[in-house]
């Protein structure tokens, strides 16, 4: 086990500006190359634990701490990905190249290193063939998988993918389950630079989650494996089971 997790989070409230808390006294742990299912109703916060993993959503109080560092409210932390549970919100450039390489031209990345990371993303993810494509022609299914591609062109060590399955057809959420039991990147392989396969942390609702978030999500267990926080009056919580134990990260 890596001594510097990839998400150390301690007694965590978050809340949105004239709300109650969404988040209270969470606490959550995952491994470098760990792979979670964050599992709840629609308002159990699994959108709000994810902007707020990412630097979106400040905390009330608690801390949060990405690859041993704490997180800063409103940095920027490319080593974390966050796929939209809405890809129209992502997707916004002429062509489907363009969006994919919207987030390292951002960061001044050499043109050639752009072309390579662009190309092995839309490869991994399928959409090779859509490179030229207007996203809003695009469908449901394919958005997914072209937002999906703009993240991992990133090369993040972390990727949280909010929901992936909403709103598929049953052909686009088998294609993207696939993707997720035989897909997942290895930089070592076709990305300008080396490194280990991305952790990932994806949420779905409890009928048929485990099947959406891919093989290797197991059943909850019968009580709770590790504190999760509390419940919130007249909402579900993020309480275990909630959170699932790992697909491990191996090849």
């Amino acid at each position: 086990m890596n001594p510097v997790p990839a998400v150390e989070v301690n007694q965590l409230w978050t809340a949105y500006p004239g709300h109650p808390p969404v988040l209270q006294g969470l606490d959550l742990r995952v491994e470098v190359g760990q792979h979670l299912g964050v599992i709840g109703p629609n308002g159990a916060g699994k959108t709000t634990l994810f902007l707020t993993l990412c630097g979106l959503l400040p905390p009330c109080s608690g801390q949060v701490s990405l690859f041993g560092q704490p997180l800063r409210p409103g940095q920027f932390r490319p080593e974390v990905g966050l796929v939209f549970q809405d890809p129209n919100d992502q997707l916004f450039a002429p062509s489907v190249a363009e969006d994919v390489a919207f987030g390292l031209r951002n960061l001044a990345r050499p043109e050639g290193e752009i072309a390579a990371a662009v190309q092995a993303a839309l490869q991994m993810t399928g959409t090779l063939h859509l490179a030229d494509r207007p996203p809003h022609h695009l469908s449901g299914g394919e958005k997914r998988m072209v937002a999906i591609a703009g993240i991992l062109a990133m090369q993040p060590q972390l990727v949280l993918y909010d929901e992936p399955t909403a709103n598929l057809d049953l052909r686009a959420r088998r294609r993207l389950i696939v993707f997720f039991a035989t897909g997942r990147p290895h930089f070592s392989a076709g990305f300008p630079r080396s490194g280990a396969d991305p952790g990932g942390v994806r949420s779905g609702h409890p009928v048929g989650s485990r099947s959406d978030l891919g093989p290797g999500i197991p059943s909850p267990p019968d009580g709770p494996s590790r504190p999760h926080g509390s419940p919130r009056p007249g909402s579900a919580p993020l309480t275990a089971p909630m959170i699932q134990e790992s697909m491990s990260g191996e090849s």
